[in-house]
Order: structure tokens, then sequence, then C-alpha cells
């Protein structure tokens, strides 16, 4: 392949599947075979297609998932003003390093049958894990009687929690049981659709 059907063939990846028609935004070794053809006119086999997808700086890895929904302004803002405040705390987060893809698709969670929290120090030591698992979804009752279990395990400790905006965190129930609480119990909140910003996600994966 002649170094400008290689240029060609670089800038029709770096498009994306979904330009050229197929459902998701995948590559595939079929994938790129085909867009090498009708890219540039040229057709190899896919152990050769591989071979000519490294050499122009690809390589396989395992997609980032990000919700549609997603609204990345609310994120950057709570990066560059919210996250700054909770690190004076000794609070930290994880970020993830060099650029990894990333594929757009709904979460939109219709039940849950699981709530963690990750606990560790201002500093980021002792970390540990308390969870809950039961059948069916959890509603705000359930919230509530999950804080109330973590206020026990605490002893007397006070908590900085920081968790998404699940309904049943947001409703009334859970909003007066988190005020009726001050004394321990304070609450700081994700922007929407951001799971990366929580060390509990990945955990989980």
């Amino acid at each position: 392949m002649t170094e400008e059907k290689r240029i060609l063939f670089k800038k029709a990846i770096l498009k994306g599947p979904e330009e050229y028609g197929f459902e998701t935004n995948l590559w595939t070794l079929s994938r790129l075979a085909a867009v090498m053809k009708k890219a540039t006119g040229v057709k190899f086999k896919h152990n050769h297609t591989w071979e000519i997808v490294r050499s122009l700086g690809f390589t396989c890895q395992k997609p980032q998932v990000k919700a549609k929904e997603r609204d990345e302004q609310a994120i950057k803002e709570w990066k560059e003003k919210q996250l700054p405040v909770l690190k004076k705390m000794g609070i930290k987060t994880w970020a993830l390093k060099g650029k990894t893809p990333v594929i757009v698709s709904s979460s939109s969670w219709k039940s849950l049958t699981m709530a963690g929290l990750l606990i560790f120090t201002p500093k980021g030591n002792n970390p540990r894990m308390i969870f809950r698992l039961q059948a069916g979804s959890m509603d705000k009752y359930d919230f509530c009687d999950f804080l109330e279990d973590i206020k026990t395990e605490l002893k007397g400790k006070k908590l900085l929690l920081i968790w998404d905006g699940l309904p049943a965190h947001r409703a009334k129930k859970v909003a007066d049981y988190i005020k009726s609480q001050k004394r321990w119990l304070r609450v700081e909140r994700y922007p929407a659709y951001a799971p990366e910003l929580s060390p509990l996600v990945a955990y989980e994966n």
C-alpha cells in the first residue's frame, strides 16, 4: 500500500465505524478491511489488515462506556470547581491514563440490586467496602436504612459521602434523613452520567 493510501485509510479509521453505516462505534477486522477497500480500493486478508492498522499507530483496546445522556459541561465544571474543594478535604478520585476509546450508550438504570460504599480516610488510607444486596430494586426507604447501617459501622466517625443522582438518592425522604444527620454526614453529588469519577465503579469493573 502506498503512503498516500495509508494516510487515506488512517483518516477513514479516525472517522469511526458509524460514519460508514455500521450500527456500533466498534472496529473489527472485518469492518476495517471493508473500509480499507472503500477508502483506498485495496483489499487484504485479515492478518495483513491487522498489520497495517497497527503500523498506523492503532492498538486493540477495551473501550470505556459513556452514557449518551452525559452533560459534558456539567462534568467539566464539577472537575474544575467542586473536585478541588473536595481534594482539599483529603478526598481522592480516579483518572484515566491515555486515550481510551469511548462507546456511547444509554445508562438509564431501571432497577438496582446492590448499593455499595467505598470508605477510606481523608488521606486515602485503609480502604474498605460496605455493600448491601437485595432482591428487586432499592427504594428511598432502603437507602435510609443503608445509611443507618453505615452510621452504626462508623461508630461516631464523620463521613463525606459522594454519590450519583439516582432518583432514590434525590427523594425527599432521603434528603430529610440527611438533613437530620448533619452531625456526622455530609453529602455531595457527582455530575449526571459520569461514572468514571467514582472509584467504586472502577472497583466494580
